[in-house]
């Protein structure tokens, strides 16, 4: 299933890069809503937009399940990394889909 291959891809190119003399005073910062990894944003936009560069070209319900699954994990950098994916596929977003980002916004 191609949302398989991007949630694995997303994952397996942020683990490495974690930094976790970081994830703390980043958790602290936010209130520790979460935990981190210790990803800084310009970090995670490169590895994450690099990870799925060469993916195949994902549906809309496709991006729907990636966005789903990576906001299901604990560490708030995969919540962040969801919103780069919808954010890089925004022209190929339905006007529909604005029902969706509401439990972005609430969790």
């Amino acid at each position: 299933m191609i949302a398989d291959k991007w949630v694995e891809a997303v994952k397996s190119a942020m683990l490495p890069i974690a930094q976790p003399a970081d994830a703390a005073p980043m958790a602290r910062y936010m209130k520790d809503v979460a935990p981190f990894l210790g990803i800084r944003a310009p970090d995670r936009r490169r590895v994450v937009l690099t990870a799925v560069k060469n993916l195949p070209t994902p549906s809309v319900d496709c991006l729907t399940e990636v966005a789903q699954r990576l906001w299901a994990e604990r560490e708030r950098e995969f919540q962040y990394a969801a919103c780069d994916v919808l954010a890089h596929h925004a022209r190929m977003l339905p006007g529909s889909f604005l029902t969706h980002p509401s439990q972005y916004l609430l969790t």
